[in-house]
C-alpha cells in the first residue's frame, strides 16, 4: 500500500500475449534448472477482453505493460524469428527496439493506453482496511490458479503440481473468505 493505494503486482512471461493479440506460446517445456522455453505462434492482432480471464474487486484498475524480451527462447529473439515483426505488435510498442509494449490500464472491459499526464488510472471505488486486508489474498491466490491453468503446459509432472497448487490454493481462499477480520485499528 502507498498512502491511500493498494497495488498487486503480476509477472511471468506471455501474461497478457495472446489475450492482447501477441504472439503466444503453444507449449512451454519448464527444465529442472527452472528455465523454460517455448513454442510460439503469431497473434490474432484483436484484443480478447478481458486481458486477464480472472475475478478481481470491481472498481479498480488494471495496469498492464507487455515485454517481448524472449527470455524463454533457447536462442533469443532470433528463435522467434518475425512473429513480433508485425504492424501489430509495432503500433502497440512503446519502444519496440528494446521490446517495450505500451502501457494498458483496463477497467471492467475497456481498456485504454496511458499517456503521461492521464489520472485515468486513478480507481474510483474505495473500499475499508480490513475488506482490503481479505480480498489481497484472495486475488493473490486466483491469479496463482489462473496462472497455474496454462495450455501450454505439457509436462504431466508439472501438471500434477499446479493441479495440487491449485487445490491448495482453493482451501486457502474458503478459509480467507470464513475468515474474521477485525476493523483496523490504529495505536
Amino acid at each position: 500500500m502507498i498512502n491511500h493505494l493498494t497495488f498487486m503486482n503480476a509477472s511471468t512471461d506471455f501474461l497478457i500475449s495472446r489475450r492482447l493479440g501477441f504472439p503466444f506460446p503453444t507449449k512451454i517445456i519448464l527444465n529442472p534448472d527452472g528455465s523454460g522455453e517455448a513454442q510460439m505462434r503469431g497473434g490474432m492482432e484483436r484484443y480478447l477482453l478481458p486481458l486477464i480471464r480472472t475475478p478481481h474487486e470491481p472498481g479498480g484498475t488494471e495496469i498492464f505493460q507487455p515485454m517481448f524480451h524472449h527470455s524463454m527462447s533457447p536462442g533469443g529473439r532470433d528463435s522467434f524469428g518475425g512473429l513480433y515483426e508485425t504492424e501489430y505488435v509495432k503500433r502497440h510498442s512503446m519502444s519496440y527496439s528494446d521490446g517495450l509494449g505500451k502501457i494498458i490500464l483496463q477497467k471492467e472491459r475497456s481498456i485504454s493506453f496511458y499517456e503521461g499526464s492521464s489520472i485515468k488510472w486513478v480507481p474510483q471505488k474505495t473500499y475499508k482496511f480490513e475488506d482490503v486486508l481479505r480480498f489481497v489474498p484472495i486475488q493473490t491466490l486466483l491469479l496463482q490458479n489462473y496462472l497455474a491453468d496454462a495450455e501450454c503446459i505439457t509436462n504431466s509432472k508439472d501438471r500434477l503440481f499446479f493441479s495440487c497448487l491449485k487445490n491448495r490454493n482453493r482451501e486457502l481462499i474458503e478459509y480467507t473468505r470464513r475468515a474474521e477480520i477485525s476493523p483496523w485499528q490504529s495505536h
